[in-house]
């Protein structure tokens, strides 16, 4: 029995013996967008302007592009969700996002977007502002500007708004020629006050750094509860304008999938489109359960791939060439048949030494 279809860290399948198809019975995507196109069901592009001088939000094949430029002081441009999109009581909750600050119209700087005053944010919080700084409180991870500093830098951070402001810094980029800075922030919220974070800088192929954090700010947070999304922009930058680009937010429901409907000693595959098994477990009781962050933290999701149910044990076959029934065990077997008349049909069953047992059966 198989499934074939995408399959997302907090899904729920369940078999069905009467059709003998694996079918999802709850996704656990909640949204996933790569902005190829303005999906206005999901975000609302005009609300997130604040002090620009002149701003702009581009969907296209390649990302979302949001643009700014200040009137005076820090100026945002960006998107916000139209809906609260993460539930903190309901958790386990995963947000992967790639963010990047791009060289747009930095000459005559060398093209050093490292250095230049402007940040890629991904906030969130239940308050709708135009400038979610303001949205008090709030978590948010950043490519943030430290010009102010020598060397000039951006750096990966966590941050987390209440009556306090509480920074991580998870990696430098430092100022120099054709610095565009782009991370991969991975963020898991499984356990009440605390944020579970892997982090890319650049791309995925690179080592990640990983860890957990409980600041102070992050229990105000968890208290709001239900969460608005904001992508932004926050721009200090008069002169021209500045381009943050984000290629994809993905948020669901957690790092394990769920298989029901099971019986005790059938085996159940999790492979990858080519039928290559990435996990299996033999079921103990009526549903089976992986937990896929490592594929997660190489891979990304969705996972393009197919759940595989066997009704029997395969490490048995593996080890003895059959299904093994030990003695005073009683073990259901589950037969497939496939085009065949209609009639009376006998099954025989031969034991490892010979002896048989058949019985009659109708289809």
């Amino acid at each position: 029995m198989n499934s074939s279809t995408e399959i997302w860290g907090g899904d729920i399948w369940k078999v069905n013996l009467d059709d003998l198809k694996v079918s999802l019975a709850a996704s656990g995507k909640i949204v996933y967008d790569d902005f190829k196109t303005y999906r206005a069901e999901i975000w609302n592009k005009d609300y997130v302007n604040y002090n620009n001088e002149w701003g702009a939000v581009y969907f296209d094949p390649d990302g979302l592009k949001l643009l700014s430029r200040s009137r005076g002081g820090w100026a945002v441009r960006g998107i916000i969700s139209n809906e609260k999109l993460v539930n903190l009581e309901e958790m386990p909750i995963v947000i992967e996002v790639d963010l990047q600050k791009t060289d747009y119209n930095l000459a005559p700087y060398n093209n050093d977007a490292a250095g230049s005053p402007f940040a890629a944010c991904l906030y969130l919080s239940s308050i709708k502002e135009e400038n979610p700084y303001f949205a008090t409180p709030w978590f948010a991870v950043k490519l943030y500007p430290r010009p102010t500093y020598f060397p000039n830098r951006t750096e990966a951070q966590l941050v987390a708004k209440s009556s306090s402001l509480n920074v991580k810094t998870l990696f430098t980029w430092y100022s120099a020629p054709n610095t565009e800075p782009r991370g991969i922030f991975l963020i898991v919220f499984n356990e009440t006050n605390k944020v579970y974070y892997y982090f890319w800088a650049n791309d995925r192929t690179t080592l990640y750094t990983q860890g957990s954090w409980a600041p102070g700010a992050l229990q105000d947070i968890f208290q709001s509860k239900t969460l608005y999304i904001y992508l932004t922009i926050d721009n200090k930058v008069r002169a021209s304008p500045r381009k943050v680009h984000v290629r994809y937010i993905q948020i669901y429901r957690g790092t394990k999938l769920v298989i029901t409907g099971v019986r005790r000693g059938w085996t159940v595959e999790l492979t990858d489109s080519s039928w290559n098994v990435l996990y299996r477990k033999i079921a103990t009781g009526s549903k089976v359960e992986f937990n896929i962050l490592n594929y997660i933290l190489e891979n990304g999701m969705p996972l393009e791939g197919h759940i595989r149910v066997k009704t029997f044990n395969e490490s048995e076959i593996e080890e003895y060439g059959g299904l093994v029934i030990k003695p005073k065990e009683l073990k259901e077997i589950i037969v497939t048949l496939s085009n065949i008349r209609s009639g009376t049909y006998t099954l025989k069953i031969v034991g490892k030494s010979g002896i048989e047992y058949c019985v009659k059966i109708r289809v």
